[in-house]
């Protein structure tokens, strides 16, 4: 599993956006972060063949993090939910 973020939370509110939403609203901080990356490394202690990351963090505008992914792991089949 792959996950794109920025973790910085939403840039902008649209006004369609439930009015309780606000700009920055699920932002993650470092240890938020580091929360994620050590569940991921207990999931993979746990696992046959631990040895090959199953989950991956990429951190980044998806626009630009998304297509440079797919270009260097072309060979990966994506579903999208």
């Amino acid at each position: 599993m792959v996950g794109f973020d920025t973790f910085v939370g939403f840039p902008s509110v649209h006004s369609n956006d439930s009015p309780t939403t606000t700009v920055g609203e699920l932002a993650l901080t470092n240890s938020d972060v580091t929360a994620i990356e050590e569940s991921i490394a207990l999931f993979d202690i746990h696992r046959p063949l631990s040895h090959i990351p199953k989950v991956e963090l990429v951190k980044g505008e998806t626009e630009e993090t998304i297509p440079a992914w797919l270009k260097a792991n072309s060979h990966s089949v994506v579903s999208l939910f």
